[in-house]
């Protein structure tokens, strides 16, 4: 795409950005829980220094993109849910009661001991929390050029060495540009009953702010 600008994002508009996102992660727990609880989860995470979040916007200032990252997920997951996020899931009460939100529940239950066996000790902090393109901006490289402006916020956080990425297995695309981007996959793990890859990306000293 021509003219397309990455800026920081502006507080109004993560009501869209998380529309953005739920999109394109459809079966995460915070997509199905709504717009309003998607916007509050990802604005706390990026109120933190060791977060960012970036917009991409065409030249009609249409949004086509974002990208949120951060250098210490344990940290601001922990934030995210204990803040106002836990207001917000009692006002969306009837989607806790909907039937995805319950068979999310189910399958977590059910897998609990799968999971309690899967090594997560060896998973760097950083994290890319959640990218997502527009259909029309696909395969324009905006994907590439989102996650490069998120690494450089991570190196002037101080970070050397990999960050996570995590992708639905079955998610064909998801998995082929991460691998083409140089990701490289460590395994695949069952959370709530779907299959995720996990996959370490390294970050050197060479790429700098932008």
């Amino acid at each position: 795409m021509d003219a397309v600008i990455i800026t920081e994002i502006n507080s109004e508009e993560w009501p869209d950005i998380a529309a953005l996102i739920a999109q394109a992660i459809p079966n995460a727990l915070i997509s199905k829980l709504g717009k309003a609880v998607g916007a509050a989860f990802y604005a706390k995470i990026v109120e933190q220094d060791c977060s960012c979040a970036y917009v991409a916007k065409d030249e009609s200032g249409n949004i086509v993109g974002v990208i949120t990252g951060t250098t210490d997920y344990s940290k601001v997951r922990s934030i995210a849910f204990k803040g106002q996020l836990a207001k917000l899931l009692i006002a969306a009460n009837i989607k806790l009661l909907s039937w995805p939100v319950i068979n999310w529940v189910i399958k977590g239950i059910l897998a609990k001991a799968k999971r309690e066996k899967q090594n997560y000790a060896d998973r760097p902090t950083a994290k890319l929390v959640a990218i997502a393109v527009c259909p029309k901006a696909r395969g324009t490289g905006l994907a590439q050029k989102l996650v490069e402006k998120m690494e450089s916020f991570m190196v002037s956080k101080g970070l050397r060495g990999p960050y996570t990425i995590l992708t639905e297995k079955s998610n064909t695309r998801a998995n082929k540009f991460y691998e083409k981007i140089g990701a490289r996959f460590v395994k695949t793990n069952l959370h709530h009953g779907r299959e995720i890859n996990e996959w370490h990306k390294e970050i050197t000293s060479a790429r700098g702010n932008d």
